[in-house]
């Protein structure tokens, strides 16, 4: 794990934290500050694939390390890649204190009739296409010279 990641990780430790504190203090303002701090206290635990993100004392978030990726969890330390919430640069886009991290700018996503968000997919990492491999074009079992690399081989393919 990189500085770099590490740093994004804690910004996005308290980004969650912060707006899990701002949702509770809007839907219980008469409670006070221990359980509040016991219901939105937010922790990290680094791991090798991904670190999980902790709400109180529940799981909520994992963030692939080598991407950044942020997704939900099916159970405690099961990524669920169906629910893709952006990554720790795009964190700021989205209010992390509800249920289910919405975008700020009002774009929500579609919500299922269960109030479950659809599921959406992380975008795929750019594929590098590997250079066809170079085939003699001679009858079955003659040899053949590639003239760019001198290599000589012999036509064992139809």
């Amino acid at each position: 794990m990189t500085t770099t990641f590490a740093a994004k990780l804690e910004n996005f430790r308290l980004r969650v934290e912060c707006d899990q504190i701002a949702r509770y203090r809007e839907s219980y303002p008469n409670s006070n500050e221990e359980l509040c701090r016991n219901a939105t206290v937010t922790t990290s635990k680094p791991g090798t694939k991904y670190c999980k993100v902790d709400v109180g004392s529940s799981g909520k978030y994992m963030v692939e390390v080598a991407t950044g990726n942020i997704f939900g969890i099916k159970g405690y330390g099961q990524v669920h890649k169906g629910h893709f919430y952006g990554t720790l640069d795009t964190m700021d886009e989205y209010f992390w204190g509800d249920y289910y991290p919405r975008k700020k700018d009002g774009s929500s996503r579609v919500q299922k009739a269960n109030g479950c968000p659809v599921i959406t997919k992380a975008p795929a990492l750019p594929t590098v296409q590997a250079e066809p491999e170079w085939e003699p074009m001679v009858p079955l079992g003659y040899a053949a010279m590639n003239p760019e690399t001198g290599e000589t081989k012999i036509r064992t393919k139809i």
